[in-house]
């Protein structure tokens, strides 16, 4: 049986509940669809003009409540829209275990609308996570305190082998001053002041804080952080060159992705040709990745560089190949 006027003092508590549920700034619902979700939901049958009624009561209340066409709550929190950039982030961040990660899609998604949280499943199905480090989000909870006081952390720094689990690098902790984590090629990095050394943040377990102020003045508290990730493209050792190269016009995208602050000095119908700023060892990754389609003009000794990986990667498969003739001959 419906409940009716006994639980009218309930019925704004009920319509905002409705509202926050249903509708954002992209969906907007009728008083029609309210009495009926008012019945589905509630199990309570009211008028349009109660409905009117109670609304403005949270609009006097000072709920964000706006009407186009329809009823829809305008406040503080996410839309459906802006829920989905985050889940779809947190998917592609390989870096956090899938149970945590499906834990903070799920108390993200809490924000959104019934609607959106019904088909979460449907964007959830996707490959999971293979990293295993639990202790991920406390290592960057004591990361945050130790930038925020100025202090030292240890901790022991992993790597993968061929079993898929991390093992110890040293058998001595790793001390470091911490000044930044950032994220580069969708990985999380611990920016420290020695020597502006770059650590993997999934990579290390059984942090802690040591107790240290630092004399000196901070190395990097203006150093431009965005220069450096955009030179530092796979955040690799050595010094950063003005670099010249040619590519084909094709490769434009993947240029401007890369390269967001490279000038373009000449283009044909095929080819183009730039200039970056960047770091000489992640440019020597980038050009290679791309093999015949980029060329580097200048400075000479990254085009020594490339020419001598190449001429190894052929030796190296001219090898192989002789190999592999050598024991045909042998089997016939």
């Amino acid at each position: 049986m419906l409940k009716t006027i006994p639980h009218k003092k309930l019925m704004p508590i009920y319509i905002l509940n409705i509202l926050k549920n249903h509708t954002d700034q992209d969906k907007h619902i009728r008083q029609k669809e309210i009495i009926k979700l008012l019945k589905d939901e509630f199990e309570i049958e009211c008028e349009r003009r109660a409905v009117a009624r109670n609304i403005k009561y949270l609009i006097d209340a000072g709920f964000e409540i706006q009407y186009d066409k329809g009823y829809y709550i305008f406040d503080s929190e996410f839309s459906d829209c802006e829920i989905s950039i985050i889940v779809n982030t947190l998917l592609a961040a390989k870096y956090i275990p899938q149970n945590q990660k499906n834990s903070l899609i799920n108390r993200v998604s809490s924000f959104s609308t019934k609607s959106f949280r019904l088909n979460l499943n449907y964007i959830k199905s996707v490959k999971k996570s293979g990293h295993q480090n639990k202790q991920f989000f406390y290592t960057v909870e004591i990361l945050n305190q130790a930038i925020l006081q100025n202090k030292k952390v240890k901790f022991k720094y992993n790597s993968y082998k061929c079993d898929k689990k991390l093992h110890n690098v040293s058998s001595e902790k790793y001390t470091v001053v911490p000044r930044r984590i950032i994220i580069s090629n969708g990985w999380p990095y611990l920016l420290c002041n020695q020597q502006l050394l770059s650590l993997r943040i999934d990579y290390m377990t059984d942090i802690e804080i040591v107790d240290y102020k630092q004399d000196k003045p901070n190395q990097i508290v203006n150093f431009d952080i965005d220069s450096y990730i955009s030179e530092q493209m796979h955040l690799c050792c050595g010094e950063s060159e003005l670099i010249r190269f040619r590519a084909k016009k094709l490769l434009i995208n993947d240029i401007i992705d890369e390269f967001e602050n490279c000038r373009f000095i000449y283009e044909d119908d095929d080819y183009l040709e730039a200039e970056v700023c960047v770091n000489v060892n992640s440019m020597l990754c980038w050009a290679l990745k791309y093999g015949a389609d980029v060329e580097i003009i200048s400075p000479s000794n990254l085009r020594k560089k490339i020419r001598f990986v190449a001429q190894s990667v052929v030796d190296q498969y001219k090898k192989v190949d002789s190999a592999n003739s050598e024991l045909m001959r042998d089997a016939s």
